[in-house]
């Protein structure tokens, strides 16, 4: 039977997810070992954030794994006082007003009766940087041990946060890493705010949550089969590959983006041959819009 071009390709996307996952396996156990363990080390601080992280393995990326994984790039933060949003009356194209959230509690981050989103950022990051600090190097139960690094930078007006875990000083890449910006939620409302440029942004979180992980169903299919093809025919390093996802912008359909991405990876092989004739065959599958499954499968090294 035939098949359109991009339902073939989703297809195989989901076969590649079902292959076994040892590395996966233990890397997941680990994160969830050193999610647990910067919990406990936010209570040991005392952090006017301890308890409030609600989903740090969600923000996790692999790179070492045979799958990438699903992942949400927000961490939830359930603060433990109300608000009240108030509109900033400035002109605005987007559908999204920029909003002071005005309270009553007594908080660090909070001047003259409004929370200052920047300042609640970086108490954040501070004490982040005290639990890394206190963690230094973790042994999980698999025997690995990772060294943890935090980097905060600037994109897109937001701060956004990424902790590495290195299984080795000397690597470039991390095994896995938890990339994230920060998503508040307050105990008298259902949404969640986001920051961008010292306002923030309101964010229903079905809508939102929904909104974020078919994007990022759509982004690991993609990946699983960039991943796939690519290592198939030869080898890029996870660094490369990365800078292939960072290029990449998940608007198109999963058949047009995989066909877009892979001449991204040619500039990062040492014997892009293979895969470049590999992606003849695609082309020509695409063209056609007319795939029998097996032998879109035999593209992709599957039986």
């Amino acid at each position: 039977m035939s098949l359109k071009f991009n339902e073939a390709i989703s297809i195989v996307a989901e076969k590649l997810l079902e292959a076994p996952k040892l590395i996966y396996q233990t890397y997941s156990q680990d994160a969830a070992e050193i999610s647990a363990k910067m919990d406990q080390e936010l209570i040991k601080i005392n952090s006017i954030f301890k308890g409030t992280v609600s989903n740090w393995n969600e923000t996790i990326e692999f790179y070492k794994a045979e799958v990438p994984k699903l992942n949400v790039p927000f961490l939830r933060l359930k603060m433990p006082f109300r608000v009240e949003p108030e509109r900033v009356l400035v002109f605005n194209s987007d559908k999204d007003q920029p909003l002071n959230l005005k309270t009553s509690v007594n908080h660090p981050a909070v001047e003259n009766g409004y929370l200052n989103g920047e300042k609640l950022t970086q108490l954040f990051v501070w004490d982040l940087n005290r639990v890394i600090d206190g963690i230094s190097k973790i042994t999980c139960s698999s025997g690995k041990i990772y060294k943890l690094f935090l980097i905060n930078e600037t994109v897109y007006d937001a701060s956004f946060i990424t902790i590495a875990a290195m299984e080795k000083d000397t690597e470039v890449d991390p095994s896995f890493s938890y990339e994230f910006m920060l998503s508040f939620n307050f105990t008298n409302k259902s949404f969640h705010y986001l920051l961008f440029s010292n306002f923030f942004r309101q964010v229903e979180e079905a809508a939102g949550e929904s909104y974020f992980k078919k994007d990022a169903k759509k982004l690991q299919d993609l990946k699983i089969l960039l991943q796939t093809l690519v290592n198939q025919y030869t080898k890029i390093s996870p660094y490369g590959l990365l800078k292939v996802y960072n290029a990449m912008q998940i608007e198109s359909e999963i058949g047009s983006q995989l066909l877009e991405a892979i001449p991204l990876c040619i500039p990062h092989l040492q014997n892009p041959g293979p895969l470049i004739s590999a992606y003849g065959k695609l082309l020509q599958l695409k063209q056609s819009d007319s795939v029998q499954l097996s032998e879109l499968k035999e593209v992709f090294g599957l039986k």
